[in-house]
């Protein structure tokens, strides 16, 4: 994300991006350690097929852009 935003100079710089377990992250709201989304779930709540995540991304960082020419 942060390479690609840079490109299209919506970025200066490349932010530093440290992983932390969720242990050191506390929030309100107690999180499952591990939860993702099965390939079903997208079609049991009626979404069809999802485009991919990196098309997507790039199509809106690419609309950020042009809005700053």
């Amino acid at each position: 994300i942060f390479t690609r935003a840079r490109a299209l100079g919506l970025l200066e710089r490349t932010p530093e991006l440290r992983a932390i377990p969720t242990k050191d992250y506390p929030t309100p709201a107690q999180r499952p350690l591990h939860s993702i989304l099965a390939p079903s779930d997208e079609f049991q709540t009626g979404l069809g097929g999802l485009e991919d995540w990196r098309n997507a991304l790039d199509r809106t960082l690419s609309r950020l852009a042009q809005g700053l020419e």
